[in-house]
């Protein structure tokens, strides 16, 4: 099945971490267990505090993979 995502959610909890993290990359795939070499950038995020301020927030996606679909999702923090 594949999952065409109009929005994301993220949510911070201060007990794993010190700080939210601010910079990161939501990635999709149209193969299940794809490395994140493997995998279409759906949006990037740089230098954004608002997990810091308000623990949660709802994001918007953007980009597609390019036929418009994917299998899985992934973060990936930098």
């Amino acid at each position: 099945m594949f999952i065409i995502p109009s929005h994301y959610s993220l949510r911070y909890s201060n007990g794993f971490q010190k700080k939210a993290p601010s910079n990161w990359a939501l990635l999709g795939s149209k193969t299940p267990g794809s490395s994140s070499n493997d995998c279409d950038i759906l949006i990037t995020h740089n230098n954004d505090d608002k997990l810091q301020r308000l623990r949660r927030e709802l994001y918007m996606v953007f980009r597609r993979t390019p036929n418009g679909k994917a299998r899985e999702y992934m973060m990936e923090i930098f």
